[in-house]
């Protein structure tokens, strides 16, 4: 009510960060705060003054070099943030439970009542639209914790998990699951990180044309740009009602290039399709060098992650060299015009096969940092 009250000094901010320093922890601003500060007189006093508040708080955080991430911020916090370099990320969007129909069922009537629930094409609509915004900004944008689990119980069920997964990796943002412990589908997270824990992300976030959302298309890429050329990743959904045809437009994709489709794992010759109502495509554009075009990881969503592998061309072909905790087996996709050569180092090739359209190059890192050299022949 109205006495709800605001720390006035900045002093109790910069005291408040040295403790969650102290503790390893981040600062975040929940979203119930930007619902309670119309109960404080003070920051209904002026069109400013929650801004105001919002600024010497965020600028405090960032004088002691606490990160801070914001949950639903209004515009003019996400605006006053541009002076308040600690502010690393906000998110994108709604809760990610009014999405959830199996949840939503659950809650008693007089609360159910409070929640719409909301068409996943708004989902997806502000998770590329508002996303871009906030790396412009100069923030990552975070999309919420999602579920992995099709069939996780208590009507978290998330039959769009790998949909889920895919819009996260491509915002270069934070990630978090929110799954019952025992029930995380461990597949969805080692398509987004390394065994280290690091996520793998392109250089920026996917950027969203314009043009194709006038027929209810959104189209976004990203990519990774190397030596060798650039990798991009594009992912088209389609937010009309109706079943819908699409096409991408070859300008700024290049010449001989390799499509790769990676939700249906082969490759295509041409980036079309038709999308169902909120279905979505991925797609990888990998360039060839010397006969030879590297797919990248093809078990993870970000194939080629900026800084965690580089690609260089060298005489017929080209090396990739990647930064990858050694144990396990890795998924090399390439693709050749004629017979492939494959040489490692620092790492044991465990075989190679013919998949549908591109050789699968199944590799067992024995160092921190290993490489392939590929060669048409």
């Amino acid at each position: 009510g109205d006495e709800a009250a605001c720390p006035a000094e900045a002093r109790f901010y910069r005291d408040l960060a040295r403790e969650f320093l102290s503790e390893g922890a981040i600062g975040v601003w929940h979203d119930h705060l930007r619902n309670q500060q119309g109960r404080i007189p003070e920051l209904r006093s002026s069109l400013t003054a929650a801004e105001d508040w919002f600024l010497g708080m965020a600028q405090a955080f960032s004088a002691t070099d606490l990160p801070l991430m914001l949950s639903v911020p209004t515009m003019g916090f996400l605006l006053s943030s541009t002076a308040a370099p600690g502010v690393i990320a906000a998110r994108s969007g709604e809760d990610y439970l009014v999405k959830q129909e199996g949840q939503l069922a659950m809650l008693p009537p007089e609360i159910r009542e409070r929640y719409e629930l909301v068409p996943y094409r708004d989902f997806i609509r502000s998770r590329f639209l508002v996303g871009w915004l906030l790396w412009c900004l100069g923030m990552y944008p975070f999309h919420d914790v999602f579920i992995t689990n099709g069939r996780h119980p208590e009507g978290f069920a998330e039959l769009r998990a790998w949909d889920e997964a895919l819009m996260r990796a491509l915002s270069c943002g934070p990630i978090g699951i929110g799954d019952k412990v025992g029930c995380i589908d461990t597949g969805v997270v080692r398509a987004l990180c390394f065994p280290d824990g690091e996520l793998l992300k392109p250089d920026h976030p996917a950027r969203p044309r314009w043009d194709p959302l006038r027929d209810g298309l959104l189209v976004a890429a990203a990519e990774t740009a190397l030596p060798a050329g650039t990798w991009k990743f594009v992912a088209v959904y389609n937010l009309a009602g109706v079943r819908r045809g699409w096409r991408l437009d070859p300008e700024g994709i290049g010449d001989d290039v390799v499509i790769y489709d990676c939700l249906r794992r082969r490759v295509i010759s041409e980036p079309k399709g038709e999308l169902a109502p909120e279905e979505g495509a991925y797609l990888v554009f990998a360039h060839r060098v010397g006969g030879v075009a590297l797919l990248g990881l093809v078990d993870k969503l970000i194939a080629v992650p900026s800084g965690r592998c580089w690609v260089e061309p060298v005489k017929k072909g080209i090396r990739a060299t990647f930064r990858v905790p050694p144990g396990g087996e890795r998924l090399a996709g390439v693709c050749s015009r004629g017979r492939l050569e494959v040489a490692a180092e620092g790492a044991e090739i465990r075989g190679c096969s013919e998949e549908r359209g591109f050789h699968l190059i199944r590799v067992c890192p024995l160092s921190g940092e290993w490489s392939l050299t590929l060669r048409g022949r």
